[in-house]
């Protein structure tokens, strides 16, 4: 199925909190990794992306994580890009060589207070720096 399988919770945090040991407050599906799952909530939530990225040729990719509050990227079961905390919006990025193919993806993001925003892009040889799209995302 496309898009990413996601988990919403509300609560307060400075830190990225230990999803397992929370109760979800609602589940759904998102085009992309960005805050419509939020619906318009501006402080005290959190998400937990789940998806399959479809990494369209065999490259060095950098993916690119802008965010306040804090996000971690996980590909592959590795941690990718560690952008934990309070802050406003920055951006971390980091290189990894992949396979084409499918790939698990996985994405925290929690918001506190103040600003707010996500968006998750990368580039590679072929890609220009672009925000990864609906069309790589499967679940």
């Amino acid at each position: 199925s496309p898009g990413l399988k996601y988990d919403f919770f509300t609560g307060a945090w400075e830190k990225l909190p230990e999803f397992e040991q929370l109760y979800t407050d609602r589940s759904g599906t998102s085009s992309k990794l960005d805050l419509s799952p939020a619906h318009g909530l501006t402080q005290d939530f959190a998400l937990h992306f789940k998806a399959f990225l479809n990494v369209p040729s065999t490259d060095v990719y950098i993916f690119h994580v802008s965010s306040d509050d804090g996000g971690r990227l996980i590909i592959d079961g590795r941690e990718l890009v560690d952008y934990d905390g309070i802050h406003g919006m920055g951006v971390k990025k980091e290189p990894v060589a992949l396979e084409r193919g499918f790939h698990p993806i996985e994405f925290l993001y929690f918001q506190h207070l103040g600003g707010l925003g996500l968006t998750v892009s990368w580039e590679s040889k072929d890609i220009p720096l672009e925000e990864i799209g609906a069309k790589f995302f499967g679940h």
